[in-house]
């Protein structure tokens, strides 16, 4: 099963795929947190070393080759200002290569994979950078293309206001990122999209399942309300 978290910029992605992982192993699920491998390795790994795993813990951007770029100079409030387009091919570039290597083998397998973002975030957030680029354009970029082929099965959007992820971005202290992303006007109309029926239905139509999880409370009830999405509606 292939479920993703998607969701503007601080809605708790993380706490929910972290929050799944442990109910996972707790059941004697082997995990493998390809997060965390390809933040210390700055690479992905070949699947045949990570495939006796059951349950692959993923996200996007990686921090591998054209996703490490993506992290360190594309996004970056550096002042170079690289277009809506090439951002655009230089996440789908990174989505592709990260399903090729390790998505699609692992579910052909019937692994578990939990992800942080897809190209959800693509549609939503390249057409607010220049509105004169449309989800079909984005969509017909080839990693793009690839991905929707071997789309998630379920795709859970926390539900969040930009201010309330404002807050919590600006109170990091362990992960300052320093992204284009992060103001709130952008994130306040990032958050219209991804509620918005146009939205839910583009996934709908493709066979994917779209679920909302409130996360606008503490950690806590955040992580209480993904188990009960994950015990009620996934497993």
């Amino acid at each position: 099963m292939f479920i993703v978290v998607g969701g503007i910029d601080g809605c708790g992605k993380g706490t929910i795929i972290n929050t799944w992982a442990e109910i996972l192993a707790l059941h004697g699920k082997k995990i493998f947190d390809l997060r965390e491998f390809t933040r210390k390795n700055g690479k992905l790994p070949e699947y045949e070393d990570i495939k006796s795993f059951d349950v692959i813990l993923s996200n996007e951007m990686t921090y591998a080759w054209v996703g490490a770029a993506l992290r360190g100079e594309i996004t970056q409030n550096n002042g170079r200002d690289y277009s809506a387009l090439s951002v655009a091919q230089a996440y789908a570039l990174d989505r592709e290569i990260l399903f090729r290597r390790i998505i699609v083998p692992a579910m052909k397998d019937g692994k578990i994979i939990l992800q942080e973002r897809t190209f959800e975030s693509s549609i939503v957030y390249q057409p607010l950078q220049d509105e004169s680029i449309t989800v079909e354009e984005i969509m017909a970029i080839p990693g793009n293309k690839f991905a929707l082929q071997n789309r998630p099965d379920i795709l859970v959007i926390p539900r969040l206001s930009a201010t309330t992820a404002i807050k919590r971005l600006t109170a990091r202290t362990e992960k300052q990122d320093n992204s284009i992303f992060e103001k709130l006007d952008f994130l306040t109309k990032a958050a219209e999209q991804y509620y918005s029926p146009w939205f839910r239905e583009f996934f709908e139509q493709h066979g994917t399942k779209v679920i909302y999880l409130d996360t606008e409370g503490t950690i806590e009830e955040t992580r209480k309300s993904a188990k009960k999405i994950f015990e009620e509606k996934i497993t």
